[in-house]
């Protein structure tokens, strides 16, 4: 008996000091995403929206990368967790406009996501992704486009689902607020003063958002984590993709 007790208190020991080396060394563990929509704050009910409808979302898997995680590989973003982007993004936009007429002709959303980096950079776990959209009418009339970053960081023990969770309802909070603006007769050039949080408009501003804070300076992230890594270049050939309905982006 006194000796499975004693196992039984090594165990436990054990278990206590790798739960907190992990606390201390900022330890991420593997998660899955959701498909639910997240509640934006809609237009007046009494004003009609033109339709919106999602009509695709690609993912640029070369784009895709995990930094120094390796024991958890099911953490990178694939292609369950661009299905679910794309369902909550959906779901997102059917809650926001079920209320309202419609009238017009219909927004046509298109997203690719170009970048998704997710990783342990010293002081804790980051991730960052950068996103393409545009919004089309029917004609394939480009009516507004943007490429912008979203970050996220943690700095204990993280859930690299809701990690990957927290980008996709910071993008899908900015671009469904724009597609709505745009939807209820807003111009190109003010949909695009709204913003979300955890969104930039630069891959400066967006790494700057996950550089580890202490009480006495500003540490910023490891080379994985610096502009010439993550900045995306040119945004995608939109009137091609829209137009032509291009297939999604084959896995590189």
């Amino acid at each position: 008996m006194t000796r499975a007790l004693r196992r039984l208190g090594i165990t436990a020991l054990f278990a206590s000091s790798l739960l907190v080396s992990c606390l201390l060394l900022s330890c991420a563990y593997p998660g899955t995403t959701s498909r639910t929509g997240i509640t934006l704050r809609q237009p007046p009910q009494s004003t009609p929206l033109r339709p919106i409808t999602v009509r695709q979302v690609q993912l640029n898997y070369s784009g895709v990368r995990l930094i120094d995680l390796g024991l958890f590989p099911n953490s990178v973003f694939n292609a369950v967790d661009k299905s679910n982007f794309d369902a909550s993004l959906k779901s997102t936009l059917k809650a926001a406009t079920k209320w309202h007429e419609q009238v017009g002709d219909e927004i046509r959303v298109y997203v690719v996501i170009q970048r998704h980096v997710i990783g342990w950079y010293g002081e804790g776990n980051a991730a960052l992704a950068a996103f393409a959209w545009c919004a089309a009418d029917p004609a394939g009339k480009i009516l507004f486009q943007e490429q912008f970053y979203a970050t996220t960081r943690c700095t204990s023990l993280c859930n690299t689902g809701v990690m990957k969770d927290e980008i996709n309802h910071a993008a899908i909070r900015r671009i469904a607020a724009k597609t709505l603006r745009l939807a209820s007769g807003v111009g190109e050039s003010e949909s695009g003063s709204s913003a979300a949080p955890g969104t930039y408009d630069t891959v400066e501003g967006a790494i700057g958002s996950i550089a580890y804070v202490s009480p006495y300076m500003r540490i910023p992230p490891n080379v994985n984590f610096t502009a010439p890594y993550l900045k995306v270049g040119d945004p995608p050939d939109w009137p091609s993709i829209v137009v032509s309905g291009n297939p999604e982006l084959a896995p590189q």
